[in-house]
């Protein structure tokens, strides 16, 4: 039995830009997702896959063929993302499947609606297992700036960017006078991150934007001060909300919240936001209905 984990990933500034070479700050999950692989030599191969979710319930099951086809499947989008991610595994490192019978067990520790990387963390499960190049897998399967997949490779808060030259990855930490101050929330919706994107695509990019986002990420990489954070987080906020022409969310759903900053994470939406507070008093959100809450360092790999 072969057992791999990955970690799950939020990004705390770049948001969009980071396709376009900004710099961004993301932050890695003690929570992720597991892989254990049972391999037994047979003359027909087959693949035997079943996900579970983080109450331990069964998500999906499917069984495959040795031409990669689905024989059976209990969700057939599910099926075909499975499906099409191991092509590309095969396609990366052919022959890896070949004469075994191979049951995948991967098992959540979030919520599937929580928007932690169900997606890149099983990809970079998948990568582990087969011995690939996890940006490559990512490259021919789903695409995104690999963010995602860094945090799951390097699990410490980094610093991240697409260069001409490639990626560059510096690892970091928060100054513990600001995250001591900071919770993350749900939201009680999730947010598409490739509808996120394709809304983004739609706009021209713009290089004084990305030299903005990444001006402000490298500011908060050197802050220890929480008003000064915030007021970085706002301007963040701010900038992206002028250039996507949506409300921020402490606008749209918190007007009334006077504490600290709210900021979002990733796609717009939905999913986590970042909230300061220095009194620990919550209860603002809890009367609202947002009960899932975090405090930084219960969440955060720093």
């Amino acid at each position: 039995m072969q057992e791999f984990f990955a970690n799950g990933k939020l990004l705390l500034t770049g948001e969009y830009v980071v396709l376009d070479g900004a710099l961004a700050i993301s932050l890695p999950t003690k929570l992720g997702q597991s892989l254990q692989v049972k391999e037994e030599l047979s003359e027909i191969t087959s693949i035997h896959w079943k996900a579970l979710l983080n109450d331990g319930s069964i998500w999906f099951e499917a069984i495959l063929d040795e031409d990669l086809n689905i024989i059976s499947s209990s969700d057939k989008i599910l099926g075909e993302n499975i499906l099409h991610i191991l092509r590309a595994v095969q396609s990366l490192n052919h022959g890896i499947f070949n004469n075994k019978k191979l049951w995948f067990t991967t098992k959540l520790d979030f919520p599937t609606h929580w928007g932690l990387g169900s997606s890149s963390t099983l990809i970079t499960l998948l990568a582990n297992y087969s011995n690939l190049d996890a940006f490559k897998l990512l490259e021919i399967t789903f695409g995104g700036s690999g963010y995602d997949i860094s945090c799951a490779l390097f699990p410490k808060t980094q610093t991240y960017q697409l260069t001409t030259k490639g990626r560059k990855v510096n690892l970091m930490k928060l100054d513990k006078n600001i995250t001591q101050h900071c919770y993350f929330i749900h939201l009680k919706q999730k947010q598409n991150s490739r509808e996120g994107i394709n809304r983004y695509r739609q706009f021209d990019k713009d290089k004084h934007l990305i030299k903005s986002i990444s001006d402000l990420s490298l500011q908060i990489k050197n802050c220890k001060d929480l008003a000064e954070f915030e007021d970085i987080l706002y301007v963040h906020e701010y900038l992206l909300s002028e250039f996507l022409s949506l409300d921020r969310i402490q606008d749209s759903l918190f007007p009334d919240y006077k504490k600290g900053i709210i900021k979002s994470l990733g796609a717009w939406g939905g999913d986590f936001v970042l909230v300061t507070n220095e009194d620990s008093d919550l209860s603002y959100f809890e009367k609202k209905g947002y009960t899932t809450i975090f405090p930084y360092h219960d969440l955060i790999i720093d």
